[in-house]
């Protein structure tokens, strides 16, 4: 349990970002390892590294955030009948894409069908964004995954262009509403925190990075991008934690009055987000009593989880017939 590996790994975060951080990452992932994340434990353990987590961001690049913090709005709202981008992203390009994928991005491109969407490549971020060459030559060598290299890329189009980001897992189930783009940025607020992602990452029940809106130049992705781009200018080895884009969207929302102020205008919205994902992976039939909240368009999915395959399709084809699935499954 507390073998080399373990050890490496808390000298290694110690040396990084203080002890404390270092021990809420060996206790949870011990208790990982004892529960596979499920009860009060595994979750009270990941509280526990979340709120580490987050002192150190907030005491590292609280002068980051006091400079933000003077900083007005930016954001150039979209006209009328202008037509919105939206942005989806797989590596090797949509076409090599896993099946699951290629028909989650038909199933966007339905969905959205009054914005211009775009699947991006590797091969054509440049013909979208200007990223800093330290950050090619870091994902090249294998210190920025390509899930964080996504990271810095949704956050590089929102800021630029606005629009809409919508992760290559995401199921939609209906048209997105345009109000949406009524305030600088949105996301999926308010979601259920009773779901098997909540001891792995309790932030995302507060804000969540698979589905956001923005209009452009606004403040919150930008502030967020240039957070992305300091970390990675100053790392030289893997991402200290997986979910360091929650945390600095977080230390934003919370410390910067603009943003704070702003994401109190976004309503609470798609609450059954995380919770179509645990029904899938439900080998029983479909309970009755257990219903997804109507209000609820968008859906995170994974593309490796063990879901029913009959459900899986069931639910798949009656998206793509324009049929309601809510009482399905």
């Amino acid at each position: 349990m507390f073998g080399m590996g373990k050890l490496g790994k808390f000298v290694n975060v110690t040396e990084r970002a203080g002890v404390q951080v270092a021990l809420s990452q060996l206790l949870t992932s011990v208790a990982f390892s004892l529960t596979s994340g499920k009860g009060r434990f595994a979750l009270s353990c990941s509280k526990m590294q979340s709120n580490a987590i987050g002192r150190y961001v907030s005491r590292t690049y609280g002068d980051v955030i006091r400079d933000w913090n003077q900083q007005p709005e930016t954001a150039v709202p979209f006209h009328k009948q202008e037509l919105i981008p939206a942005w989806s992203y797989w590596t090797q390009g949509e076409g090599d894409a896993p099946d699951l994928c290629k028909r989650l991005f038909n199933i966007h491109r339905k969905q959205l069908k009054e914005c211009d969407y775009h699947v991006i490549s590797a091969d054509t971020v440049d013909q979208f964004v200007e990223l800093p060459g330290m950050i090619f030559d870091k994902r090249r060598r294998g210190i920025i995954s390509e899930a964080h290299f996504t990271d810095i890329l949704r956050c590089a189009l929102l800021k630029q262009y606005g629009g809409l980001w919508v992760d290559s897992t995401i199921l939609l189930t209906d048209t997105v509403p345009r109000t949406i783009w009524d305030v600088p940025f949105y996301f999926a607020k308010g979601c259920s925190d009773n779901n098997v992602y909540a001891a792995l990452s309790p932030e995302t029940s507060q804000w969540e990075c698979s589905f956001l809106a923005a209009q452009r130049q606004s403040l919150f992705f930008s502030f967020l991008l240039d957070m992305l781009i300091r970390y990675w200018s100053d790392e030289d080895e893997n991402i200290l934690y997986y979910f360091l884009i929650h945390q600095f969207a977080l230390v934003g929302l919370h410390g910067i009055s603009v943003l704070a102020q702003e994401e109190k205008l976004i309503p609470d919205n798609n609450w059954s987000y995380p919770l179509l994902s645990e029904r899938l992976l439900m080998k029983n039939e479909y309970d009755q009593s257990v219903q997804i909240d109507e209000k609820t368009y968008c859906f995170k999915l994974s593309r490796t989880a063990a879901y029913d395959p009959r459900k899986l399709e069931a639910v798949l084809s009656a998206v793509e017939h324009g049929e309601p699935i809510r009482r399905k499954y």
